[in-house]
């Protein structure tokens, strides 16, 4: 059987790296958000023939945005997205116009216009979303093992889990941003939300198992049980995490020849997923005990084995 309990602070130190550098790549650098967080209009060109950036650039000055960002993609030079302020029916005819004569278009382009306004209450929008998800699954879990002793703290072990979940893929789409010019949409608001359900969903199964062997046998220390139905559910919270993340690569080279539009949402599933099973397999249980034990100082400590534990 193996040590998860007292093996934990080790477990830990990869995720308080990437918990760190991702609070200071989003102080940093923020996010790279999409243009319903931001407003404004944005249009997705697919030349049939590679482009120069430089030209694309100059039709929209021309047009009267000079503030229009212009991104290549960087695997594609004939793939260009644009964003600017509010393109009208006009503009956008004159625009069209210009860039057909730098070359012919895959497919016609679509203008999407989004008020600054509307923009703003989908940002509120999506963290009221995300706060009561956490608030929901606190009360869940607490009243799931409600006949525990200090039951609510076994959601407040779920909710940082959670967030280790969370703030890791934004941390890395800061990053991404960045290099990759990744943006986050309301879709990645969607991915997020489910990651959420996934990794409560594995955390909970192995909370489940604590509270069945606590009740067959209370004279046993919580890291001894802690640590056997890690164990346990390893198995299954392998196979699942496993078969979605293999779904999920598939998906991912999919849509990148079939719908680019959704690799963010793939992706941001991917690292969420990965950051899920980890959490729940290694942390969550490990901040159980340490608390059960009282001493935070445990967190960066050996526990101390329990009499009755044979690891």
């Amino acid at each position: 059987m193996f040590d998860f309990i007292n093996k934990g602070r080790w477990f830990a130190i990869p995720s308080l790296i990437l918990i760190v550098v991702g609070i200071i790549s989003l102080g940093v650098f923020g996010l790279e958000r999409g243009i319903e967080f931001t407003g404004g209009s944005l249009v997705r060109v697919n030349f049939v023939n590679a482009v120069e950036r430089d030209g694309v650039v100059k039709i929209f000055a021309d047009a009267g945005h000079g503030e229009a960002r212009v991104q290549g993609d960087p695997f594609d030079p004939s793939r260009f997205t644009i964003r600017s302020k509010v393109l009208t029916t006009e503009e956008f005819a004159k625009v069209k116009t210009e860039l057909q004569k730098l070359s012919p278009f895959v497919t016609d382009p679509p203008l999407e216009t989004v008020d600054p306004q509307v923009s703003g209450e989908k940002v509120r929008g999506a963290i009221i979303a995300v706060l009561v998800t956490c608030v929901g699954i606190l009360i869940y879990v607490a009243l799931a093992f409600r006949r525990l002793p200090k039951s609510w703290r076994y959601g407040t072990c779920a909710i940082i889990a959670l967030a280790h979940d969370v703030v890791i893929p934004l941390g890395l789409f800061a990053l991404l941003g960045v290099w990759f010019n990744m943006e986050v949409n309301l879709m990645f608001i969607a991915a997020m939300l489910a990651v959420l359900g996934y990794s409560v969903n594995n955390t909970v199964v192995i909370f489940d198992r604590i509270r069945e062997n606590l009740t067959k046998d209370r004279s046993q220390d919580l890291a001894y049980i802690a640590n056997k139905s890690v164990n346990e559910t390893l198995g299954r919270t392998m196979n699942s995490s496993l078969t979605t993340l293999f779904a999920m690569v598939v998906l991912y080279i999919y849509t990148g020849f079939n719908a680019p539009d959704f690799q963010n949402f793939i992706l941001a599933l991917l690292i969420g997923i990965v950051a899920g099973a980890y959490g729940s397999i290694f942390l969550s249980s490990w901040l159980l005990v340490v608390w059960d034990r009282g001493k935070w100082s445990g967190l960066w400590r050996r526990l101390p084995p329990p009499a009755k534990a044979k690891y």
